[in-house]
């Protein structure tokens, strides 16, 4: 598929889900940016998956780095996201 597909994009984020359950958030928010940023090029700023991703970066730094405003930010796009595609009554979102 190559660098810039978004099948590529998945793995980083499955590689990231391994590193934050293993306790190396910095190597799993690197891959995080990762997968986001061929996201955000392959699919756009409004896709679900790129939503999902936001959800995992403000996990890592909420939970792992206390950067509770940063994480609120990536949660709130998250919502936004889901909110647009998805509407307000779907369970991501209500």
């Amino acid at each position: 598929f190559g660098p810039e597909h978004s099948s590529t994009a998945t793995t980083y984020h499955c590689i990231g889900n391994v590193l934050q359950c293993q306790g190396d958030y910095e190597a799993a928010m690197q891959r995080y940016q990762t997968a986001l940023a061929i996201d955000l090029k392959a699919l756009g700023h409004s896709h679900t998956k790129v939503a999902l991703t936001y959800q995992k970066i403000g996990q890592v730094l909420h939970h792992h780095q206390g950067r509770h405003e940063e994480a609120g930010d990536r949660f709130q796009q998250a919502l936004a996201i889901f909110r647009r595609k998805l509407g307000a009554n779907h369970p991501r979102v209500a």
